[in-house]
């Protein structure tokens, strides 16, 4: 770890190029191009591994007297510059929108912000929150500094039930459009944290969130996890939304009755949108971790290294999540599922496939653990 006096910055200096590995099957000599096509996330070969495509450096940056602008991303500006617009290729902050001069302003003393662009579950779990990491010294010595959260029940709850941080110091990010009732913040001194690609997490980051942030905070259901064995005789299911539009599970209830049959020593637990501290407490004692692909994968931030994940896909999956799974440290399985795309509507995944590939997981865990 580096200061710079001059432009106040930390730079926390990661020593290796992490790489994401592409996930395990069951299937011998699978052909992932066909499957994965060439061409997706910018990859022309799906070998085992490929590097992170993004630096992997994180920083905090003390600003003082900034505003922060109304629109998607919370934007940090001061009358000369905009921060952290683009990260590669990757848009992370939109300029302050034109309409930001006609917003009420609120001044706040002190104030760190986890936003950043897509401001949604999924998103606020992997790249969001394991960014408070880095300022978890300056929240815990610190009550005065508030922390800027997007506008989702599960942020507020993170932070209120498992940090133990108290409601008044969460100061709610709203996405607005040109209307009288938009917030532009001004801020005395301002902790900014270096902003995270979509699916590009560093595993030095998840390292900290879990080491600075749960386990360090007083009181919170990580507070004294490397003193208690996990329970490992636990299977999470995380269920999709009941109302999403995409990848819904046809034959979910033939696929739990299967697992219960298969794994009659485990508890099969079923996740979906529950109580967040739940969530995360089920996520800790996982012995294994399965779902369809999707936002409903994001509580795998909860989980213990080594956990195996098997995530069931469809055909030209979206896959940056790999990049979250592999910075986790999880064992990462997949079930190929032909024939669908990852807009399909409905999906009928091959049950005995699941199955069989939960036991390889399982049995490969065993393995390294024993």
């Amino acid at each position: 770890q580096t200061y710079d006096p001059n432009m106040r910055l930390t730079l926390l200096t990661q020593e290796k190029q992490n790489r994401r590995h592409r996930p395990k099957t069951i299937i011998k000599d699978f052909n992932f191009n066909s499957f994965f096509r060439v061409g997706n996330d910018n990859i022309r070969d799906w070998v085992e591994s490929h590097p992170y495509m993004y630096p992997q450096q994180e920083n905090v940056a003390w600003l003082k007297n900034v505003f922060i602008a109304p629109g998607k991303s919370a934007t940090i500006f001061d009358a000369n510059r905009s921060f952290v617009i683009q990260v590669g290729e990757k848009t992370m902050y939109m300029p302050p929108p034109s309409h930001t001069p006609q917003c009420k302003v609120v001044a706040i003393r002190k104030l760190v912000s986890v936003v950043q662009m897509y401001n949604v579950y999924g998103h606020f779990l992997s790249e969001q929150l394991p960014r408070l990491a880095l300022v978890a010294d300056r929240i815990q010595d610190d009550t005065a500094i508030k922390i800027l959260i997007p506008d989702l029940e599960t942020a507020r709850s993170v932070f209120t039930q498992i940090l133990n941080i108290t409601a008044d110091r969460l100061v709610t990010y709203k996405v607005s459009e040109p209307t009288e009732s938009c917030t532009t913040y001004f801020v005395k001194d301002m902790y900014m944290v270096s902003s995270t690609p979509t699916g590009h997490p560093s595993s030095e980051l998840y390292d900290s969130m879990r080491r600075d942030l749960f386990s360090s905070l007083p009181n919170t259901i990580f507070a004294h996890h490397h003193d208690h064995p996990a329970t490992t005789r636990t299977i999470v299911f995380l269920r999709r939304d009941s109302n999403a539009n995409e990848r819904r599970i046809t034959n979910e209830e033939e696929l739990l009755a299967k697992i219960r049959d298969t794994f009659p020593s485990y508890d099969l637990i079923v996740l979906h949108r529950d109580n967040i501290a739940y969530i995360a407490s089920m996520m800790w004692r996982a012995g294994l971790v399965v779902g369809m692909t999707g936002h409903n994968l994001a509580p795998v931030v909860f989980a213990r290294p080594g956990t195996p994940l098997v995530e069931i896909m469809p055909e030209n999956p979206w896959v940056h999540g790999w990049g979250v799974w592999t910075a986790l440290g999880l064992d990462h399985w997949f079930v190929p599922v032909m024939g669908y795309q990852h807009a399909s509507k409905d999906i009928t995944v091959p049950v005995d496939m699941v199955v069989q590939t939960m036991t390889a997981a399982l049995e490969a865990h065993a393995t390294t653990t024993t």
